[in-house]
């Protein structure tokens, strides 16, 4: 084994030792009848003539074409190294359809040889036909950078009338942002593969990745309604309803893969937007000039191809004594590639001040020319007047109050201020009863606090019975049965319901029990009646039964409570 290894490195360390052959078939599955190209490339650093050879097969060689040679030349640790790269074209013919085999392809140069692989292929009878129809997704570029937008096109290419088109599964498009666009019942003529096809857009959107690394825009699923048509009809006939049979399929467009790229981190300014591409920045400011507490309206427009939806609001004013309310923010669509987004800030000076003109710098990245990209906008001074204080002093000033002559007390606002100031009143207790009207709120007002006292007082007494009963139930499952536990427990539901002669047996019976339960209970007051001239700390012989006790509990407090709702 360890000499077949030493053969096989020696082996291919001989015939590729800075050298490379490679073959191809133009077209691949060439017809029978019609001239095809075999295409050999030789990589060498020879300077040598190589002598190509090979098995044909059953084909026959027509011709060979010196394409041309090419010269690179590298340097690798200070050592020059020269390849020439030589094509040549050999024009193959094959006179009956079936299975073609090139066998031994060899290129000699300087007694060393380059060996390739056979050769495989399928020769077809005749050519193959265009398809009636496909459906396929084109991007405008396969290259993004991250948060750089594009354009997704989903067109029909067909042959045949196409009586109607339904779309079966739109296109998720995960990891992007997407705009999805209303496509125009436009149909164009266009040249596939040297076929005339027609070509109409069926689905279309405005994608912005937003993930680095290799993403996918999946597929649209449409089903396809076209009429049959024979060989020698037109492929441009009239759309509409036909005489000929119609088929209906359904197709979809095949996957694509795009690279997205990063943006260079080193370089990023601070400033940066997030937004790719160039873009148009202007401001809008009415005035120059404002008084306090008037509002300012500054309005600020960002157009351009970017994925403006992401884009937050850029800080404008800055200032303690700025008050900053909500922006509002709107977006629309220029057209397919650009979109504008506006917004309106909208702030209030609690005290003058007085603000020079600024410039702001926006930033965009360039994928043209990988680099950032700034635009300036100017920002023009102002001044807020008005007021005749300071900050330090609106604090104080706004809560002085002056009295008057009757009582009252009313809150002074500072000069200047456009705030309604609050107004209290206040009056002694000999009013309440000047009228009619205030003695009968007054009168009824005391009724009401009288009965809400009555329904609480009887809702803390019905929790009270409620928790008692659980209580000497707890009592008699931790330490026994007793005659006291037992007498308490039913003598609680007794006060509650108001029944103070009621025998404890006729309580039993009255309640909705099982009759397992009822004879329970029924030996449990017997055992406790017997036990009624004894020690009542005595535990009774009858086990407690945890299930019979919940359910018993549950019952009395049903009754009490129905006997409460009754009366």
């Amino acid at each position: 084994m360890k000499y077949f290894i030493w053969f096989m490195t020696f082996l291919i360390c001989h015939t590729s030792y800075g050298q490379n052959l490679s073959v191809e078939l133009e077209p691949i599955e060439p017809v029978a009848g019609e001239i095809f190209q075999m295409n050999v490339t030789i990589e060498t650093t020879s300077r040598a003539e190589p002598y190509i050879s090979f098995d044909p097969g059953k084909s026959e060689v027509q011709g060979r074409r010196n394409i041309g040679t090419s010269v690179q030349t590298t340097i690798i640790n200070g050592v020059v190294e020269t390849k020439r790269i030589t094509r040549y074209t050999y024009d193959l013919i094959v006179n009956e359809p079936g299975r073609l085999i090139i066998r031994e392809i060899n290129a000699d140069i300087d007694g060393k040889v380059l060996k390739h692989e056979r050769i495989e292929t399928n020769v077809l009878r005749e050519r193959k036909r265009p398809d009636k129809y496909f459906l396929r997704a084109e991007i405008s570029k396969m290259k993004l950078f991250l948060g750089e937008g594009a354009t997704v096109n989903y067109y029909l290419y067909f042959r045949v009338p196409v009586l109607g088109t339904e779309i079966r599964d739109f296109p998720k498009l995960n990891n992007f942002i997407k705009r999805f666009h209303m496509p125009p019942e436009q149909v164009e003529t266009i040249e596939e593969a040297g076929v005339l096809y027609r070509r109409k857009l069926i689905y279309s959107a405005r994608v912005y990745p937003e993930q680095v690394g290799t993403l996918e825009i999946d597929p649209l699923k449409i089903r396809l309604q076209y009429s049959m048509q024979s060989n020698n009809s037109s492929p441009f006939s009239g759309f509409g309803l036909s005489s000929r049979q119609s088929q209906v399929r359904n197709s979809q467009s095949d996957p694509l893969n795009i690279e997205v790229l990063p943006l260079p981190l080193d370089s990023m300014p601070k400033e940066f937007t997030g937004l790719i591409g160039r873009h148009s920045f202007s401001l809008n400011m009415r005035r120059e000039k404002y008084l306090v507490n008037e509002p300012i309206e500054v309005k600020l427009e960002v157009s351009g191809p970017g994925a403006l939806e992401n884009l937050s609001p850029p800080t404008i004013l800055q200032s303690k004594l700025l008050e900053n309310f909500d922006t509002e923010s709107e977006f629309e669509e220029i057209d397919k590639q650009r979109a504008r987004k506006t917004f309106e800030y909208t702030y209030l000076a609690r005290a003058p001040l007085n603000m020079d003109e600024k410039t702001l710098e926006f930033f965009y990245f360039d994928p043209i020319a990988k680099d950032y990209k700034s635009e300036k906008v100017r920002i023009p001074g102002m001044t807020v007047s008005g007021g005749g204080t300071d900050l330090s002093r609106l604090n104080t000033e706004e809560n002085k109050t002056v009295g008057d002559d009757r009582g009252r007390s009313t809150t002074k606002s500072s000069p200047g201020k456009n705030l309604i100031a609050p107004y209290w009143s206040t009056s002694g207790p000999s009013s309440m009863l000047q009228t009619p009207f205030n003695f009968m709120n007054l009168f009824f007002g005391i009724l009401l606090f009288c009965c809400c006292i009555f329904i609480g007082q009887q809702y803390i007494k019905k929790i009270k019975v409620h928790d008692d009963l659980e209580h000497y139930a707890l009592e008699m499952k931790r330490h026994g049965i007793t005659y006291r536990n037992v007498f308490n427990l039913f003598d609680s539901y007794r006060l509650a319901v108001g029944v103070d002669g009621q025998k404890f047996l006729d309580i039993i019976d009255e309640l909705k029990l099982s009759e397992p339960e009822k004879k329970y209970f029924h030996s449990l007051l017997t055992q406790a009646e017997k036990e009624s001239f004894k020690d009542s700390k005595e535990v009774l012989s009858l086990k407690f039964n945890k299930r019979y006790f919940d359910n018993l509990v549950k019952k009395l407090q049903q009754a009490i409570h129905e006997s409460h709702s009754e009366s």
